[in-house]
This record gives structure tokens, C-alpha cells and sequence, in this order.
């Protein structure tokens, strides 16, 4: 039964009326609709204690991934692409702050194309290992003394409002590091992809016999935003969104990521994934929503 879940606000755009999916993973996490915005998220229904920050450790595979040159160069493209569009929506950007840096991929990047580029994370494993590679790097929780306001032409976020279970807040610490009238970029799960809401359905009228949303669900992404979502959120922050398109995910990191799943589903889809992505692009609704927005 789809049945409505009191109390829990979408994290998207503030709304209490959400509903059940029918979607449960690990056990625990079930996947909630949000009947305003559409944007879906996860809500802990154990009752037990979690660590709520562990999507955030880098573990092995991650630095692998990451380190990997075809998923860097694949990276690249996108970057260029979107500090492009960013160029010509906003104007100027010649300093960017990158949250959730990683490894610091799209910082080399930013530098190597004559930026400033500072990043941060909540991970040490990460940011020891993008400061060995000589680039600016703090701790999250150091930023709000080492970054002065209104000092950055940009902030970017690749891949991880998707992450935080109350973004928002999340935000609201980091907006004012970018000037007014500066560029915000996000990359970032499509809530809206036509694939979930198929696969959502087809679990749903099964009752979870036939459940395939493993590839598009997991509890590490808190909340899957549309692009309604998003734009509630920023608004609430001070931040008008300009530009929103959507792409399928980088080809080389999907297929590197597969790989390491040591499943027949991973095989699988470490060889359809090319000619999914080429299906999703010709259609022009990829699983990822790229958005260049402007802080007021």
C-alpha cells in the first residue's frame, strides 16, 4: 500500500506531503515521494542508530575509480563544457570553490585551464591525497575561517548534494563564499529520469519480485532532486537557477564503476551501458541533471 508517511519533509523544497514508493533498501532505508516537486528520498525506518556520514569515505575502490584516466578525461569534457556555459550565462568566473572536491580531479582541471581553485571535503583520505598532488585543499569543517565571503567567482558541486540528507542547510553554510551575482554548478541525479519512475512502477506492481532499480537506487544518495526540487531548494538560499540540461552519466566512470560490482548484473551492465547512454542522449534525457545557477 502507498501509504502517506507523517513527518517527513522533502528535503527538496520543504513539503510535508510525501508518500511511499515501495521501494526498501539495505533493509531499512525507504524511498519517499514528494507529491509537490516529485524529488524522492530516503528516510531510516530501523529505528537504530546510523552513521550518517559514511557515503562520504573514500574507500579504495573510490580512489581507483577516480584515479583512473579515461574516467578523468571523460570528467574533463564536462567540466570545460559546463565552465563554459557558466561563462556565458553569468559572465566572469576566474576563481572557483569546489565542495566535495574528492581527490581534487576538477581542481587540477580548473588550475590547469589558469583558475584559482580551492576545494574542500568532509573525507582526510581525500584531501591528503588531493593535497599531495599540490592543490588547495581543506577539511569542510575549516572552510568557514580559511575562505573569506563573496571571494569566489563560482562554486561547484559534482555528484554530491545528492548525498546530504538535509541540503539546505548544507548550502546556506557555503552560498555566501560566491560573490553576488556569481555562478553556482551542480551535477547531480535526475529524479525525473523517465528509467526510475518505469522501474519504480514495475516493482510496485510486483511487489518487489521483479525489482531492478539496484543501478538507479542506493541508500548513499539521500535525496534524488527533479528539476522543480532543485529549483525550490535554491531558491530558499538566495540562488536563481539559469541554465538546466540533462546528460547521461560519464561513460568511462559508469563503465569502470560496473567492473568492480562482482555480479553477473555488473557484467551486464558494464556492456550495455554504451548503447544506453547512446539511446539516452539521442533522447536528450539523461540521468543527470547539469545546472548553472546565479546567486542573487
Amino acid at each position: 500500500m502507498n501509504a502517506v508517511l507523517g513527518g517527513n519533509r522533502c528535503p527538496a523544497c520543504a513539503r510535508l506531503d510525501t508518500r511511499t514508493t515501495g521501494l526498501t533498501t539495505e533493509g531499512q532505508y525507504s524511498l519517499l515521494d514528494c507529491e509537490h516537486c516529485r524529488s524522492q528520498f530516503f528516510v531510516d525506518v530501523s529505528g537504530e542508530p546510523s552513521d550518517s556520514d559514511s557515503h562520504y569515505k573514500w574507500e579504495s575502490y573510490k580512489l581507483d575509480v577516480y584515479s583512473d584516466e579515461a574516467v578523468r578525461r571523460g570528467f574533463e569534457s564536462r567540466y570545460r563544457y559546463m565552465i563554459d556555459r557558466a561563462r556565458s550565462e553569468v559572465g566572469t568566473l576566474e576563481s572557483v570553490l569546489d565542495i566535495g572536491c574528492g581527490i581534487g580531479n576538477f581542481l587540477e582541471f580548473t588550475v590547469s585551464q589558469g583558475l584559482e581553485a580551492v576545494g574542500s571535503d568532509v573525507s582526510a583520505r581525500a584531501v591528503a591525497e588531493a593535497r599531495r598532488r599540490g592543490l588547495r585543499v581543506h577539511m569542510a569543517e575549516e572552510l568557514g575561517v580559511s575562505v573569506s565571503d563573496d571571494s569566489f567567482d563560482a562554486l561547484t558541486m559534482w555528484d554530491v548534494i545528492e548525498h546530504v540528507s538535509e541540503p539546505k542547510e548544507m548550502l546556506a553554510s557555503f552560498v555566501h563564499k560566491v560573490r553576488r551575482g556569481g555562478a553556482l554548478l551542480f551535477e547531480t541525479p535526475d529524479g525525473g529520469f523517465p528509467v526510475r519512475t518505469l522501474l519504480l512502477w514495475l516493482n510496485k506492481q510486483t511487489r518487489g519480485r521483479v525489482n531492478l532499480t539496484g543501478p538507479m537506487y542506493y541508500w548513499e544518495h539521500k535525496v534524488y532532486f527533479t528539476e522543480a526540487g532543485m529549483r525550490a531548494l535554491l531558491d530558499a538560499v538566495g540562488v536563481d537557477i539559469v541554465s538546466v540540461e540533462r546528460q547521461p552519466s560519464v561513460r568511462a566512470k559508469m563503465q569502470r564503476e560496473f567492473g568492480v560490482m562482482h555480479s553477473k548484473k555488473g557484467r551486464v551492465l558494464k556492456r550495455t551501458w554504451p548503447a544506453l547512454e547512446a539511446i539516452f542522449r539521442r533522447a536528450g534525457r539523461g540521468n543527470k541533471l547539469l545546472i548553472v545557477a546565479r546567486r542573487r
